[in-house]
Formats: C-alpha cells, structure tokens, sequence
C-alpha cells in the first residue's frame, strides 16, 4: 500500500473512532441528563415528606396540648 493509500485509511479508521467516542459521549450525556432529572424529582418529594412530618409533628403537638392540657385543668380544678 502506498503512502497516500495508508495515511487515507487510517485517516477512516481515526473518523470511526471519532464517531464512536461522539456516540459514546452522546449517550453518557444523556444518561447523565436523565440521572439529574430523577435526583431533581427525589428532592422535591424529599422536600415534600419533610413537609408532611413537619405538619404532622405540629399536628401531633397540638392534639397532646389539647388533650393533656384538660387533664390538667380538670385535676388542678379539684
């Protein structure tokens, strides 16, 4: 093979590696893309539960107020 032929072909053979890293690239990124997008959807349920126990807590809170505070009043009424 001549010169020319053989720098000609591994020029073809370096374009296809090229190609495959930029495929290669192509889908790791978009891995990537869908990967933060289901970090970002944990987090605001994440958030959202962290909400929920925080009224629930307060919740809980009042309800022992109102019912431990009767008990209270009735027995200091005695």
């Amino acid at each position: 093979m001549s010169k020319p032929a053989a720098a000609i072909a591994e020029l073809d053979v370096l374009r296809a590696l090229i190609e495959a890293q930029l495929q290669r690239i192509t889908e790791q990124e978009s891995a990537l893309s869908e990967r933060d997008q289901r970090i970002a959807t944990q987090q605001r349920q994440i958030k959202n539960r962290d909400r929920t126990v925080q009224h629930l807590n307060h919740e809980v809170a009042r309800l022992k107020r109102l019912q431990f505070g009767a008990k209270t009043e009735a027995g200091s009424a005695l």
